[in-house]
């Protein structure tokens, strides 16, 4: 991209939102310019830019693609942690297009970017939206709707774990053992996504109500409980499957998979394996 001094980049971006606030139509194609753009220069656009660039991906319903919706609110997040938005109106605005049917567009988009949209909000903002999030967790589960506002702590885990983990269907037992990664031999979205709950907010997963996860697969087997697990059956490139720092925390309080690892390394030099080893686990 060329380079252009920040007060220059600034008036040209002042300029596109301008001719954003009046268009009516603009090809997908361009939008998906339009958030390489904000994705590469976010940091140095003012936070007023960025602010009307949101109200624009609300309001002109041909940008009501969520990757540019959340590419701003990254954005913010990254390089204006002062912004707290207490706009009421415009809260409202986004709920009730990421609530059921778009009254803007008609399409139905992701619940969960009401949690995305709850980290840049005042507190009296995010109360609203939490009362909103939790009404619809009751009338409808949405599994990612949930797992994004627990992990961003805009509602607690216990409010709806009970409903994630029912949601969640067993895996059938695998016949044999695999020769591909964890991930090609028994991988479940949701399940992976309430792993992560656990280890982020330290739930017993030897409790019963997990028991109906385990015996799928040796990698859920291990996940489930690390301390226990017969490392016989175990398989180093495990820990890159899902590379999050909770799942690093956990790993680190059991020697045997450092062990393991450093075992596995020794044996056959994984460069991509030995960054995840040495960058996480020591």
């Amino acid at each position: 991209m060329v380079s252009i001094d920040k007060f220059t980049l600034n008036e040209m971006a002042r300029l596109l939102v301008a001719l954003l606030k009046k268009e009516e139509f603009i090809h997908p194609n361009k939008i998906g310019h339009l958030q390489y753009f904000v994705n590469q220069k976010g940091e140095e656009l003012d936070k007023e830019i960025l602010h009307d660039l949101l109200k624009i991906a609300i309001e002109n319903k041909k940008f009501h693609s969520e990757a540019f919706f959340r590419t701003i609110i990254v954005q913010i997040l990254l390089y204006h942690k002062d912004f707290v938005l207490s706009d009421a109106a415009f809260t409202d605005q986004v709920m009730s297009i990421y609530t059921g049917k778009c009254p803007k567009c008609g399409h139905e988009h992701p619940t969960e970017n009401l949690a995305y949209f709850g980290l840049i909000c005042d507190k009296n903002l995010k109360d609203k939206l939490r009362s909103k999030v939790l009404n619809i967790l009751s009338s409808k589960f949405d599994p990612d709707l949930y797992y994004i506002a627990t992990i961003y702590e805009l509602i607690t885990y216990n409010s709806h774990l009970d409903y994630f983990i029912n949601y969640i269907k067993p895996m059938p037992k695998m016949a044999g053992p695999s020769l591909l990664g964890a991930r090609e031999e028994a991988h479940n979205y949701c399940l992976n996504q309430l792993i992560h709950i656990a280890y982020r907010f330290e739930i017993n997963l030897g409790d019963i109500k997990f028991d109906k996860f385990k015996g799928c697969s040796d990698y859920y087997d291990w996940l489930l409980d690390m301390k226990n697990f017969d490392y016989k059956k175990f398989q180093a490139k495990w820990i890159s499957e899902y590379p999050t720092k909770p799942y690093f925390d956990k790993m680190k309080e059991v020697r045997q998979i450092k062990e393991s690892v450093q075992l596995a390394l020794k044996e056959r030099y994984n460069r991509l394996l030995a960054g995840y080893y040495f960058n996480n686990l020591i």
